[in-house]
């Protein structure tokens, strides 16, 4: 890679997460995003239970990753 950002993990993050089914507003609020529009003026909810179990399985995903990559 010739330039790589943080943004890009974020990104890659979001990227994964959506492709895994989560919901999007979960995905918003856990890189910090403000929803927009009427979602975003009438929503306030912050989803704190979802997010921790999304993450939870995100960090799954990633450990499993690595695992799989050291033993080869």
């Amino acid at each position: 890679m010739a330039h790589f950002t943080v943004h890009d993990l974020r990104r890659t993050g979001a990227t994964r997460l959506s492709e895994m089914g989560y919901n999007a507003d979960w995905i918003e609020k856990a890189l910090n995003h403000k929803l927009r529009g009427v979602r975003g003026i009438y929503n306030r909810a912050e989803y704190a239970q979802p997010r921790r179990d999304m993450l939870q399985a995100w960090e799954d995903t990633l450990d499993a990753h690595q695992a799989k990559t050291q033993a080869a």
